[in-house]
């Protein structure tokens, strides 16, 4: 049994540092700015995001969360902490956005969780009556879970971006044939338009 944990609490852990899913630092905003901070965040994966003004500090701030598309998720001002919590429909970079509303610089602390670092499992053991070690295996589960999203929107921006590719491809090729037989044209034009002139001056 003991052996079995320390195998689900290595392999936990090993996957959290390979997710690499919290982001925590400070920041010091100048009068009047706004500062967005980009997160990118695959298809239905669970996320939080914490904006705390340091001690001293004003709490006239703004945090704002926008899809990748530009929707508005969320809007927050004038509270000791600004966290939302949300789960990302759409993959892609996720840009959390602070407004300093002061005429004097503001300093806070900017928090970003995502996966399984943002999933409260607190709850998850009430309702089930998890033992530790279950919890344990609920936690890798759902990171290999999603370990494998992640891996599925690799993919699929891979994709994208190859078909992307193929249709800067053609349209290079095609503006490079076109080219050239606008050149092949007015060379043309340019050589009769020339010996129409010297045969009329009698030159050949």
């Amino acid at each position: 049994m003991k052996s079995r944990l320390s195998l689900l609490s290595l392999l936990a852990c090993c996957t959290s540092v390979a997710l690499a899913e919290k982001l925590n630092f400070q920041y010091t905003l100048s009068p009047l700015m706004n500062i967005c901070f980009l997160q990118n965040i695959a298809e239905n994966i669970q996320a939080i995001t914490e904006v705390t003004p340091l001690p001293g500090q004003s709490q006239n701030i703004q945090l704002t969360v926008n899809d990748p598309k530009g929707r508005q998720l969320a809007s927050q001002e004038n509270q000791a902490k600004l966290r939302y919590q949300f789960t990302s429909y759409v993959g892609g970079n996720h840009q959390v956005c602070v407004l300093n509303r002061e005429n004097q610089q503001v300093s806070f602390e900017f928090m970003i969780q995502t996966g399984v670092e943002a999933k409260d499992y607190s709850n998850i053991i009430t309702k089930k009556h998890l033992r530790p070690i279950e919890v344990q295996a609920q936690k890798v589960q759902d990171m290999v879970r999603q370990l494998r999203q992640e891996l599925s929107y690799l993919v699929a921006n891979e994709e994208s971006l190859k078909e992307q590719n193929q249709k800067i491809k053609s349209r290079v090729l095609i503006f490079g044939v076109i080219s050239v037989l606008v050149m092949g044209a007015s060379t043309y034009l340019q050589i009769s338009y020339l010996k129409n002139f010297f045969r009329y001056k009698k030159i050949i």
